[in-house]
């Protein structure tokens, strides 16, 4: 039945949970229709279990989000400035393992992180548009609900954004031949 989907509803999250390396888990009780008792109990099921939807909203890759041109931060600022974005209002935290000089000390970073709490979702992002002459627009936006691979843009707090647009999600650049030469 791996082709075969059910719909159902959750009745009831079990408040023990289980813990098998490092993935805690709560049985869950989803009440289905089940007409043709293809379902026994005591199965074990994949499921989603959506939590939030949202219609006709623009959309944008998580990898955009996560952009960062390969400009100087002094020009990212000016253009910050240019289209009405306050310094800083972009900017997002690099994590707790930035600037790490050693793998020895982002081991030790990691794993004292991994006691930490999360950091909170981020409430809003700066996305860079693609202006058909290759020029890049800052636009500040509020992010929404996210499937982790999107996430939806809530608002537009700067700049103008809307569906069709081209968003940077990721600078090419050009390998440089190595020297040429005989070796030895």
């Amino acid at each position: 039945m791996p082709k075969q989907t059910f719909q159902g509803v959750v009745s009831q999250i079990q408040m023990n949970p289980t813990t098998v390396q490092s993935v805690v888990t709560y049985d869950t009780i989803i009440e289905f229709a089940n007409p043709e008792l293809k379902l026994f109990p005591g199965m074990t099921a994949y499921v989603t279990i959506p939590v939030a939807t949202a219609q006709n909203v623009l959309k944008l890759p998580n990898t955009a989000l996560r952009y960062k041109p390969l400009i100087a931060a002094e020009e990212v600022l000016a253009l910050y400035k240019r289209y009405g974005i306050e310094e800083g209002e972009g900017q997002r935290s690099a994590g707790p393992s930035a600037g790490a000089d050693s793998a020895a000390e982002s081991g030790a970073l990691a794993r004292s992180a991994q006691n930490m709490p999360r950091a909170p979702k981020a409430e809003t992002a700066v996305v860079w548009k693609l202006h058909p002459d290759n020029s890049m627009e800052p636009v500040k936006v509020s992010l929404g609900i996210t499937d982790h691979a999107y996430t939806e843009a809530s608002a537009i707090l700067k700049g103008d954004l809307k569906e069709g647009d081209d968003v940077i999600i990721r600078s090419v650049t050009s390998k440089t031949p190595a020297p040429s030469g005989i070796r030895r």
